[in-house]
């Protein structure tokens, strides 16, 4: 911000001084012997003050970070139509997945995703970013767990499909990515924010026997 200031007040003052400039008029000036015009240390100077104007602008413009939309909200990307409905914090998946314990925490996303174009769309897989933009890609291993949405996602024109999907991560502020397809080129993307709501210890699931571990 400080930079942008700066550069953004040296444009004012240069422009300030093709002003003064043009002010004097055409009369002719010597410096060491050389004959110089007014007119075109006038076309000299504007030109750079509308170089530093269009790099204050590039500058300020790239500051600018990404829009963060609050669950419940409807979220456009492409075709495509998110809504994230709820996120639920757990040590372990006890919901027809035997004994799958994470390395962290289980973040688990429950949302809606609507075609509202006229083709038939796959919708990708998601990611969950960090303050400091890591990504964190959903598990893909997830046979059984109820609800899940499950790796072949293929929606019809108006078709509209609701489930869970599953992350691995510490506790924390995190951002939800979505995307409206898989193909880079094409791709569009938005940020939902998913707070952190861990359950209080008696909430938790009593751990599973070392046996079950295995």
């Amino acid at each position: 911000m400080k930079d942008t200031r700066k550069t953004e007040l040296l444009a004012a003052n240069l422009t300030g001084v093709s002003l003064g400039i043009q002010w004097r008029g055409e009369r002719p000036l010597r410096r060491e012997g050389v004959l110089m015009n007014s007119s075109r240390i006038v076309s000299a100077v504007t030109g750079i003050a509308a170089v530093v104007f269009l790099f204050a602008g590039c500058s300020s413009g790239g500051a600018g970070r990404e829009t963060v939309r609050p669950m419940g909200d409807a979220v456009p990307v492409g075709a495509l139509i998110y809504t994230v409905l709820d996120v639920e914090w757990k040590n372990d998946l006890s919901s027809g997945v035997a004994a799958k314990l994470p390395q962290n925490r289980f973040a688990i996303v429950r949302l809606s995703i609507n075609n509202a174009g006229s083709q038939e769309v796959s919708v990708p897989l998601l990611n969950l970013e960090d303050a400091g933009g890591k990504s964190y890609p959903e598990l893909t291993e997830l046979e059984g767990f109820a609800d899940w949405l499950g790796l072949l996602r293929v929606l019809n024109p108006g078709e509209s499909q609701q489930g869970q999907i599953v992350f691995d991560v510490a506790p924390g502020e995190y951002r939800l990515r979505v995307s409206s397809s898989g193909d880079p080129e094409k791709n569009e993307t938005a940020l939902v924010g998913i707070p952190v709501s861990i359950p209080r210890a008696s909430e938790l699931p009593a751990p599973a026997p070392p046996a079950a571990r295995q």
